[in-house]
């Protein structure tokens, strides 16, 4: 598990690998992040890039938003992959924090875009 702390840097590309995967809810899947937007009025981080898709070489857009709650208690991560024809594979996480604690919420996902094969092993960029 020796895994080095990622760096994401404006205007770098960022392979994270099947590491990345697993961060952003999409396990067995290789992701790279292009870009990053902070929205302090929204209280919230996006992050785009591409995710890696056996029915595409090149990958599938992603993006991910981590979203706070103004009382810094909730936090929502929500990851989407967009196929070829605009359908969207969505997984979410929420977290609530009390007395120090972390505990899940919820956990949801989508298949709205089901000509996408994520749980393939042998998936690569």
């Amino acid at each position: 598990l020796n895994q080095q702390p990622v760096q994401i840097r404006a205007g770098r590309r960022e392979f994270l690998g099947l590491a990345g995967g697993k961060l952003f809810l999409f396990e067995n899947r290789k992701i790279t992040i292009d870009d990053f937007k902070i929205d302090l009025e929204r209280l919230s981080i996006t992050f785009y890039g591409v995710c890696s898709s056996v029915k595409n070489s090149g990958g599938r857009q992603f993006k991910s938003t981590i979203s706070f709650t103004k009382s810094h208690r909730t936090a929502v991560m929500k990851s989407e992959v967009i196929g070829e024809d605009g359908r969207v594979k969505t997984m979410q996480i929420g977290v609530g924090l009390t007395a120090n604690l972390a505990m899940v919420l919820t956990v949801d996902e989508s298949d709205s875009d089901s000509s996408v094969d994520y749980n393939s092993d042998s998936d690569s960029l």
